[in-house]
C-alpha cells in the first residue's frame, strides 16, 4: 500500500515500492509511460483517474515498469519539461471528467535514471459519480483487479449516496445549532445572541472516521476563539478537544470545539453592543458589530484550516455561518448611515447564512465569503457588506 502525501513524497518512498515488492491494487497503479495524444490513450487515462475517484482514491505512478502488478524497475520518464507534461495531464482531466475531481494533485519526483517519476494523487471523491465527459460517457470504479464499468444499479447507488451527503451535513448543522440554542454545548454560554462558525470536511462523513487530537494541545494560538484577544485556555472533553475564553465563572463567552471526526465548531457571544440609533427618535438598540465580526471570521479561518491540515482533512470543505437570537437587532456599518440607508431591524431570530463549498481550500476566503457577508448585511437593510469595494475587492482597512 502506498499512502504517502504526494507533496511530501521523496525518491526513497518510490524506491521502496520496488524493494518491498508492493503490488498494484485498488488504490495503486503503475504505468511505464504517460498517455499519448491519441483519443484512445486519453480515454484510457481518464477511465483510470475517474475509476479511482469513484472508488477509494489512490495513486497512479508513471515511470515504473511492472510485471503482473509488481514493480521490476523504476527508470522514470524522459521529460524535457515536467511542468509542461503536468499541465497537459491536468488539462486532459479537467476537460474530460465531469464533475471535476476536487483535490487531485500531480507532482514530479526527481532523481531517477531517465528523469522524474510523475505521481497522480487522486483523493476519494465526494462529488461522485464521475464520468468520462467526452467520447465515452461511461462511469467507472475500481477494485483489486483494476477498473471496471459501473452497471445501472451501481450508478443509481452512487447518485443516491452523493445526494445523502448534503442531508448529513444539514443534519449536523441543525443538530449543533439546536444544542447551542438549548445551551447544551461543551460549555455553558451566557444568554443573548450567538454567532456560530462550522467547518465540516467531507472526510468527516466516512463511517467511523476519527482523528488523533493529542497533537492539538500545543496549537493554542491557532485555535483562538472568535472575538477573543486574550485569556483563552484548552482542555480535552467528551466531544474531542476545545479552547475557550477563560474567566472566573463556569460560563464562557466563546469557544472552539474540534470534534473527533475532525469537524470544527466556533461559537462567540461578544459581537453585540448597545447603541443609540439615528432615527428621528433615538432609542437604545442592540447592534451587531458587523465589520469586526466579518474581519475576525476571515482572520480565524486560515489558522483553523491549518489545524484541519494537521488532522488530514481532505477536500472539499463546507463552511457555515449562523447567527441565533438576533431578532430586533441591527448591524453597524461603523458610521451613521451608509449608501443613504439607516440600518433596519433584523426580523429573523436565526440567520442560517448560505453555505460555502471549498473544493481546494481557497486562499482568497474573502472572495468566497462575499455572498455570505452580503446576505448578513442585507438582513439589516443594506445592499451588501461594506467591507468590499464596488469591484468586489476586500477592503483590509
Amino acid at each position: 500500500m502506498f499512502t504517502a502525501d504526494v507533496d511530501q513524497t521523496k525518491k526513497e518512498d518510490i524506491d521502496r515500492l520496488q524493494v518491498e515488492q508492493v503490488s498494484e491494487g485498488r488504490d495503486l497503479e503503475y504505468k511505464a509511460e504517460l498517455p499519448g495524444n491519441r483519443e484512445d490513450e486519453k480515454k484510457e487515462f481518464l477511465a483510470d483517474v475517474a475509476a479511482m475517484a469513484n472508488a477509494s482514491g489512490g495513486h497512479i505512478i508513471y515511470g515504473v515498469q511492472e510485471e503482473k502488478g509488481i514493480p521490476i524497475a523504476i527508470p522514470g520518464l524522459r521529460l524535457d519539461d515536467p511542468d509542461k507534461a503536468i499541465l497537459r495531464l491536468d488539462s486532459i482531466i479537467r476537460d474530460g471528467i465531469a464533475p471535476r475531481v476536487p483535490g487531485l494533485k500531480i507532482r514530479p519526483i526527481p532523481g531517477f535514471e531517465l528523469g522524474p517519476v510523475l505521481v497522480i494523487q487522486i483523493p476519494k471523491s465526494w462529488a461522485t459519480p464521475h464520468m468520462i465527459a467526452k467520447g465515452d460517457s461511461r462511469f467507472y470504479s475500481r477494485n483489486s483487479n483494476g477498473k471496471y464499468p459501473l452497471d445501472v444499479s451501481e450508478i443509481r447507488s452512487a447518485f443516491l449516496a452523493n445526494a445523502s451527503l448534503s442531508e448529513k451535513i444539514l443534519r449536523f448543522r441543525q443538530d449543533r445549532i439546536g444544542r447551542v440554542v438549548a445551551n447544551e454545548g461543551p460549555m455553558e454560554l451566557p444568554d443573548g445572541a450567538k454567532f456560530i462558525l462550522h467547518m465540516y470536511p467531507f472526510s468527516a462523513l466516512e463511517p467511523g472516521h476519527s482523528v488523533d487530537l493529542r497533537s492539538l494541545s500545543n496549537r493554542l494560538n491557532e485555535l483562538r476563539p472568535l472575538m477573543t484577544t486574550t485569556s483563552w485556555t484548552e482542555r480535552f472533553n467528551f466531544e474531542g478537544f476545545m479552547t475557550y475564553q477563560s474567566g472566573p465563572s463556569l460560563t464562557t463567552s466563546a469557544y472552539v470545539q474540534v470534534f473527533r471526526n475532525g469537524a470544527i465548531e466556533a461559537v462567540a457571544t461578544r459581537f453585540v453592543y448597545n447603541s443609540t440609533n439615528s432615527t428621528p427618535t433615538p432609542t437604545p438598540q442592540p447592534t451587531i458589530a458587523g465589520k469586526d465580526l466579518c474581519r475576525d471570521v476571515l482572520d480565524r479561518i486560515a489558522p483553523y484550516c491549518g489545524i484541519g491540515k494537521l488532522l488530514e482533512w481532505s477536500p472539499p470543505l463546507v463552511l457555515m455561518l449562523t447567527l441565533i437570537g438576533v431578532s430586533g437587532y441591527t448591524i453597524s456599518s461603523g458610521q451613521q448611515e451608509w449608501q443613504g440607508l439607516y440600518p433596519k431591524l433584523i426580523r429573523h431570530d436565526a440567520l442560517l447564512l448560505p453555505e460555502v463549498l471549498a473544493e481546494e481550500f481557497p486562499a482568497d476566503w474573502a472572495a468566497a465569503l462575499r455572498p455570505v457577508f452580503d446576505t448578513l448585511w442585507q438582513a439589516s437593510g443594506y445592499s451588501g457588506c461594506p467591507l468590499y469595494s464596488r469591484e468586489g475587492t476586500w477592503l483590509k482597512r
